[in-house]
């Protein structure tokens, strides 16, 4: 079956929707499908990807793959890249990572197109919460995390290492992490916190943690992806995920407990979808409760076989094969009572 995948973002940019393009192509290629990627992200070396990737297409050669599939799936709502079927029928499942509407003047003046556009669509979101804004039946699936790569390993966990890993911009809340380590220091003066992740505040961040005197207690790695992140995760006893922002669902929290981590986060969004029942949680923007939730999680210490039998539940509702087995109902499904009608 020749399958079309639109992802506006893709690598090597990286993020959620360019992860999930990918595993969902490496997926339906081993199951004999034949599938081509189409983004607006330009690479600046050759693809080597079991897949085709057709990077910023003009028209005419739009038109040629959009035409030439049996199934198309879009991973995120992207006019730009499946306007073309406006003009002929085929088969279009979408995918829901974030919010269909945010309040930009850009978004609000483009959702109803949107949505005229979407309305024969099958829908599928990654959280509850997502699915009750997109104003459409969607099916919920989570998202998925690479079992391969990201699971717990026999190392012992530095139980006075704590970690964040994300953009560093205001919507993840790191300021507020930052904030509340102050007081994790008061009890636990020999903790670190470990900040993972690229972003337009990382200046003003290393600035904060030098005016609050707890600069040398942090360390500022950068974005890492790999092994370099998987070592993070593994040596860290606590995730922290303080968003802000209404997070869709959280693969960082999935990937953190994966790897063993304890759990903080706020209670926003998606997010307590994809940490479940395994998190302290605290309210937005509250630095104390941030604080008592992050000494809370380390005293815990590393996960009793008990608990690891019940995390690794609730990770298999999330691991690449099973999620991807559930897709692929879906598309089928879909193929099907098209066929049909």
């Amino acid at each position: 079956m020749r399958i079309v995948i639109t992802s506006y973002v893709f690598f090597p940019s990286s993020g959620g929707i360019e992860t999930h393009s990918r595993l969902m192509a490496e997926y339906l290629v081993s199951q004999g499908d034949e599938v081509t990627i189409v983004t607006s992200t330009p690479s600046p070396s050759v693809d080597r990807f079991s897949f085709q990737v057709v990077r910023r297409p003009g028209v005419k050669r739009l038109f040629e793959i959009l035409r030439s599939a049996d199934l198309v799936l879009q991973n995120h709502p992207s006019l730009t890249l499946t306007w073309p079927l406006q003009f002929f029928h085929k088969t279009l499942v979408t995918f829901h990572h974030t919010w269909l509407v945010d309040d930009s003047w850009r978004a609000l003046l483009i959702s109803p197109l949107k949505r005229l556009f979407l309305k024969d669509s099958v829908h599928v979101a990654n959280s509850m919460a997502i699915a009750r804004q997109i104003g459409f039946p969607a099916q919920v699936v989570g998202n998925p995390y690479d079992e391969e790569i990201y699971f717990r390993r026999s190392t012992p966990k530095d139980a006075e290492r704590w970690l964040f890993v994300g953009r560093l911009v205001s919507d993840k809340g790191i300021d507020l992490a930052i904030n509340a380590f102050v007081l994790v220091l008061q009890n636990c003066p020999s903790a670190r916190l470990t900040i993972v992740g690229e972003g337009e505040e990382r200046e003003s961040l290393i600035q904060e943690a030098m005016n609050l005197g707890i600069r040398g207690s942090i360390d500022f790695l950068g974005p890492l992806r790999g092994d370099d992140l998987v070592r993070e995760y593994v040596r860290h006893a606590v995730c922290v995920i303080p968003s802000r922002w209404e997070e869709p669902f959280g693969m960082v929290a999935l990937e953190a407990l994966a790897c063993g981590c304890r759990l903080v986060c706020s209670r926003v969004g998606g997010l307590s979808e994809a940490a479940g029942s395994f998190s302290d949680y605290f309210e937005r923007d509250q630095v104390a409760s941030c604080a008592l939730a992050l000494l809370r999680a380390a005293q815990k210490g590393e996960y009793s076989s008990e608990e690891w039998g019940r995390v690794g539940e609730h990770l298999r509702l999330f691991n690449k094969t099973s999620y991807f087995e559930r897709l692929a109902s879906i598309f089928y499904e879909a193929l099907l009572k098209d066929s049909l009608s």
